[in-house]
């Protein structure tokens, strides 16, 4: 991925997995936007947070 794109980190519901913080913060070092969020209720928000990135990466 280039640097500069805005990346949404979608994960199951509930707490972000395990290292994932640290995976953000490494991106956002290389000049990433990275959103993290949970694919959770209300989906609306979720539907609203695909449509303002580039990229999504679903992590599990």
């Amino acid at each position: 991925m280039s640097a500069g794109r805005k990346i949404l980190l979608l994960h199951d519901a509930g707490d972000a997995p395990e290292g994932l913080d640290a995976i953000a913060e490494a991106m956002r070092a290389l000049g990433d936007e990275v959103v993290l969020r949970p694919c959770a209720e209300p989906y609306d928000a979720v539907l609203d947070a695909l449509a303002a990135v580039d990229s999504v990466v679903f992590w599990r």
